[in-house]
């Protein structure tokens, strides 16, 4: 799958192997950073709505993670799986993972 957000708040999935339009989510504020794919296939982003979301690698949500700013950062993921993202009032927000053992 290819994902991509844009200015207007739309998700944007496509199949990579046909180019065919998988779905879109119009729910969200600007995109205006890259989003992070895990291994599974699922995508997270953070909006300029201030909000953190992902969705599962079919287009399902996960879950929406309000922010006490607007997402402008690139997200990481860590060796455990969580996802590690920033606002623009400087709080950085790490979501999910596993424990360390």
């Amino acid at each position: 799958m290819l994902y991509f957000g844009d200015n207007g708040g739309v998700l944007h999935i496509v199949r990579a192997s046909t180019g065919g339009v998988v779905g879109a989510d119009r729910a969200h504020k600007g995109i205006w950073s890259a989003q992070v794919i895990d291994a599974r296939s699922d995508v997270y982003f953070g909006t300029q709505g201030k909000e953190i979301v992902g969705y599962d690698h079919s287009g399902h949500h996960l879950f929406t993670v309000p922010s006490s700013g607007a997402v402008d950062s690139y997200p990481a993921l860590t060796a455990s799986g969580a996802l590690i993202i920033g606002d623009e009032r400087g709080i950085l927000y790490a979501i999910g993972g596993t424990a360390p053992r």
